[in-house]
């Protein structure tokens, strides 16, 4: 049967593989498969992220931005050099945490959350302030801290003092804080708009907070926990009586290891879903409107993905404009099945055979052409032969 069917319109809003590849590569293989199996289509790249990696290259990609080389600190105080973005219209500072005070910037044995400090996430953001941006976005993911803000706000001009008197620096101990001094970074964000984008919901202190869940991830042991969860339940207790900021309970503030908490008390921030602050920002909604079959993906699928992901975020708006979903991950795991209730109108792993997960990540860019190609034949047949219209 002759296809005289206008070019499909095909819209990619995926997030980036972890430790693979970006958005804006996934993009660019799974349009290459798409072409390859000969659909006609037409095909629109949205790189994606919720908060953590990649937060940054969506943002700068989507409103014609520019990137910021700045000189900083890692986690351990350490000098390096990364950068940030800025919006087209030079308001808006795009910093990603995981860039100056994240895990990646350390090696295993490096791992120590007792010290680990986000003072180099706040040298981007008094950086940012310095260029002239007046809103400032910080994507809080990835991260290899568990200080609660207080190197972000260290770096800022804020100052933290222990029961006898001592000023602590960076990446010192929060142990026995019991005084707090604000003046210089109020000074230094006045009139500033702050946001934390989250990809997680977890409150600051208890069984689901920075520590508990995180800090093992960060290396902490489980003494080191206790220590960790302790220090930070006697810092916002005292920010509490002291200042009258009460975030404790409030969704997000565990994130990046209480980072987020820190841009509430400290920057008087706003937290919000990483992927929704993305979306909202790059228009992705309108983009789904205007085409026919919107793909999404991430590294890993499974039932932990429709709490807060990128891809269940990009189902959501598919569904709402009422356009077919397909998501491709790296690898499917248990409950990804419960996907298809919510939203996911089609699901494809990259794994072509046996393989380790070690195996897949060096031709990530291979499968995915190759599923990008199964999924174009897969829709030439409605293409082919038309029963409903998409």
């Amino acid at each position: 049967m002759k296809d005289t069917s206008r070019p499909l319109r095909i819209l990619i809003a995926p997030d980036s593989f972890k430790h693979s590849l970006s958005a804006a590569e996934i993009c660019m293989s799974l349009e290459e498969g798409l072409k390859r199996s000969g659909l006609r289509c037409k095909v629109e790249s949205f790189p994606m992220a919720d908060g953590g990696e990649g937060t940054m290259e969506a943002l700068v990609a989507a409103t014609d931005g520019t990137w910021v080389n700045a000189e900083t600190h890692d986690p351990l105080m350490r000098s390096i050099e990364t950068r940030y973005g800025i919006t087209g219209d030079g308001v808006t500072a795009i910093i990603e945490m995981a860039a100056a005070s994240g895990i990646e910037l350390l090696t295993n044995e490096e791992l120590d959350p007792i010290h680990a400090t986000t003072f180099g996430t706040g040298e981007l953001v008094k950086h940012a302030v310095k260029q002239g941006c007046t809103e400032v976005i910080v994507g809080l993911g990835g991260s290899a801290t568990v200080d609660g803000g207080v190197g972000f706000c260290q770096a800022l001009g804020g100052k933290f003092y222990s029961n006898n008197g001592h000023l602590l620096e960076p990446g010192e101990p929060l142990s026995d804080i019991d005084e707090v001094d604000l003046t210089e970074s109020k000074k230094i964000l006045n009139g500033i708009q702050l946001w934390g984008g989250c990809d997680v919901t977890n409150n600051l202190l208890g069984n689901e907070g920075a520590a508990l869940v995180f800090g093992p991830q960060k290396g902490a042991n489980e003494k080191q926990v206790e220590i960790l969860e302790h220090s930070l339940s006697q810092l916002y207790n005292l920010l509490e009586q002291k200042l009258g900021v009460s975030i404790i309970d409030q969704p997000g503030t565990g994130a990046a290891g209480g980072l987020g908490a820190g841009i509430v008390a400290f920057g008087n921030g706003t937290l919000t879903s990483g992927f929704e602050l993305i979306a909202s920002r790059s228009n992705l909604e309108l983009s789904i409107e205007k085409t026919d079959v919107v793909i999404t993906g991430e590294g890993k699928l499974d039932a932990q993905t429709a709490f807060g992901k990128t891809p269940y975020g990009v189902a959501k708006l598919a569904k709402k404009r009422n356009k077919p979903l397909i998501a491709v991950g790296g690898t499917l795991e248990d409950g990804y099945q419960s996907l298809y209730k919510k939203g996911f109108d089609g699901i494809f792993s990259l794994a072509e055979g046996p393989a380790t997960l070690g195996e897949l990540m060096k031709q990530t860019s291979k499968l995915l052409e190759n599923t990008g190609e199964r999924i174009g034949h897969l829709l030439m047949m409605q293409q082919n032969y038309p029963m409903n219209k998409l």
